[in-house]
C-alpha cells in the first residue's frame, strides 16, 4: 500500500520537464526552464553555452539566461 501511495504523488521527470516553461515566459530562465523554451536538453544547452551560442550569466552555481539571448541565438541559426 506505501508502494501505491508513494507512486501516486511522485511526479515523473517528464511531467516536470513539460511544466518548466510558464504560459507567460519571464524575462530571465534557469536551464530547465531554457531548455524546454527552446526544445532542446539541458545537457545540449550547457554545450550550446560552452560553446558560445548562447549567452549565460552565472552567479556562483546558478546559471540565468535570458529570453531576449534565447530568441537571438534562435534567430542567428534560422535557415
Amino acid at each position: 500500500m506505501l508502494q501505491c501511495m508513494l507512486s501516486e504523488t511522485t511526479p515523473t521527470p517528464e511531467a516536470t520537464h513539460l511544466n518548466a516553461v510558464r504560459s507567460n515566459p519571464p524575462r530571465n530562465m534557469n536551464l530547465p526552464e531554457a531548455a524546454a523554451y527552446l526544445g532542446i536538453s539541458v545537457r545540449k544547452l550547457r554545450y550550446d553555452i560552452s560553446e558560445g551560442r548562447i549567452k549565460a550569466v552565472r552567479f556562483g552555481r546558478r546559471i540565468i539566461l535570458r529570453l531576449k539571448d534565447l530568441d537571438d541565438a534562435l534567430d542567428q541559426h534560422a535557415y
